[in-house]
């Protein structure tokens, strides 16, 4: 009788260990989405990251998701969040209206 509550007691540890080890797993190794390229900033579009919940090393805002085209293609489109983005142009400042005595300024 000894042997069999012996047997039964281990078996049972084996068991709880058993799902104790596999509740330990990892769910997927990046945890981001198969159609998300990368991850950027929307005020620093060159920070760019493999996770999903990292922030920008520069503002500390959220990281958006830049999605992956249709197809083979390797190219990335931007996410909706950086839509608005689009379309965007530097200019050069002609004058500074900051300071009426600015050196960098030409007149």
């Amino acid at each position: 009788m000894k042997m069999l509550v012996r047997k039964m007691t281990l078996l049972i540890a084996l068991v709880a260990l058993l799902f104790g080890a596999a509740s330990c797993v990892k769910k997927g190794a990046s945890g981001k989405p198969s159609n998300v390229d990368y991850y950027t900033c929307t005020m620093h579009p060159s920070v760019k990251s493999q996770d999903p919940n990292g922030k920008c090393p520069i503002c500390s805002m959220d990281l958006v998701p830049v999605m992956k085209k249709g197809g083979s293609e390797a190219t990335a489109e931007t996410s909706p969040q950086m839509q608005g983005m689009k379309g965007a142009v530097r200019s050069k400042v002609d004058r500074c209206r900051a300071w009426k005595a600015c050196p960098a300024c030409p007149g």
